[in-house]
Formats: C-alpha cells, sequence, structure tokens
C-alpha cells in the first residue's frame, strides 16, 4: 500500500477517452481507480503521462481493453501495465516532461482562477454554486446573472458592475490557458508519432479515431 503515499500515475476505470493524470494524494476514497506503476528508474514519470495520454496509447487501450454500455472503456492493471512505453534517452523525454509539466501547472493556474471567483461570490451571497455556477466560464455574464436569480439573489448594479469586470478578466485568462494547452497537447501529440514510429497513414486513422 506504499505505493498509494508516492507521486503516482492514476486513471479512473471507466473512460470514454485517456484521462491519466497525477495524483499526490495519499489514497483513493472509494472511487474505481487504477495505479500506473514505473518500476523502471530510466523512464520519467512526466514523460510516461504524457506517453499515456497519447492517442497512440488511447488507440491501444481501446483495441485491448473491453467496451462497455455508452461507450466507456473498462481499464484495468492487466490491460495498463501491457501499455508499450517507447525507452528514451534523458533529452528525448525531457521535451515531452516539460510540456507536460507546463500543461499541470496552466491546470493549477486555471483551478485557483476559478476557485478565487467562486469564493468571491460566495463571501458576498447565499448563493449555492451547483454545476452551471461552477462553470461560469463557459456563460455570458447576463447568463450568469440569470443563475443568480434562479436561486432569489439579484446583485446590486454596483456589485454587478464590479462583477462584470472581474468575469471578463478571469474569463480571459482561462481561455487563453485553455488554448494553450490544446497547443501544447498537440505538440506532446506530435512528438508521440515521432517516437512509435507513426506513419502518415497510421497518423490518420488516429485521429479519425
Amino acid at each position: 500500500m506504499n505505493i498509494f503515499k508516492n507521486l503516482k500515475i492514476v486513471t479512473p476505470g471507466e473512460v470514454k477517452q485517456n484521462k491519466f493524470t497525477i495524483d499526490k494524494d495519499s489514497g483513493f476514497l472509494n472511487a474505481r481507480v487504477f495505479c500506473v506503476n514505473i518500476t523502471d528508474s530510466q523512464y520519467n514519470l512526466y514523460y510516461v503521462l504524457g506517453m499515456l495520454n497519447s492517442k497512440v496509447v488511447q488507440f491501444y487501450l481501446h483495441k485491448t481493453a473491453p467496451l462497455k454500455q455508452g461507450g466507456y472503456y473498462s481499464y484495468a492493471t492487466k490491460f495498463l501495465n501491457n501499455v508499450p512505453i517507447p525507452l528514451l534517452n534523458d533529452d528525448s523525454q525531457k521535451q515531452v516532461i516539460e510540456r507536460v509539466q507546463e500543461i499541470i501547472s496552466l491546470k493549477e493556474n486555471i483551478k485557483n482562477k476559478k476557485d478565487e471567483f467562486l469564493d468571491l461570490l460566495k463571501s458576498n451571497s447565499n448563493l449555492k454554486i451547483n454545476k452551471k455556477l461552477s462553470k461560469f466560464f463557459e456563460l455570458e455574464f447576463e447568463a450568469l446573472i440569470k443563475e443568480f436569480m434562479k436561486q432569489k439573489y439579484k446583485p446590486s448594479l454596483e456589485k454587478q458592475m464590479e462583477w462584470r469586470q472581474i468575469f471578463s478578466n478571469l474569463k480571459k485568462y482561462i481561455q487563453l490557458d485553455n488554448e494553450k494547452i490544446i497547443q501544447i497537447e498537440n505538440e506532446i501529440e506530435d512528438l508521440s508519432y515521432k517516437y512509435y514510429d507513426i506513419s502518415s497513414d497510421e497518423k490518420l486513422t488516429l485521429i479519425e479515431n
């Protein structure tokens, strides 16, 4: 059980698309989550994470793991432990490592920006943060105000002006960070095609799937 207390790669057991991530917590609670063991010190954790989230590995797992109802694939240790990860030199792994770490940093930045705005809402009202409010950055400000009114809360015009500015700035920053994440993910995809020696025809198959 010591592995649960270390930095590790985890994935939900039922997924439509690969969602491997770094877990820093000491346990998995009650969720059906699988841990990816890295026993060879020649493999960097962040490099492996980048490869696991590539379309190449997703294609491999979708061909080996059973398909369940609703389009979900059931991952398990016996499938994950057989995923082929190219063993590269440190310089080649570093190209993936740096990009993966940048994505993690950007996602943490997005989370902090979201929490900042939601904390502002909670500290100035009795609003319950439901699913729509938690994804405020996907809404226009007018739609956000409508969500407030559904909970019988209507901020003053002064407060609306203040929040509109904060909302607009945060939404813009989150959008820019998300665009940067997509750009970096595409760069990692290109590296994975190179490292797995994927041909142009094979690349088209992966993109279509």
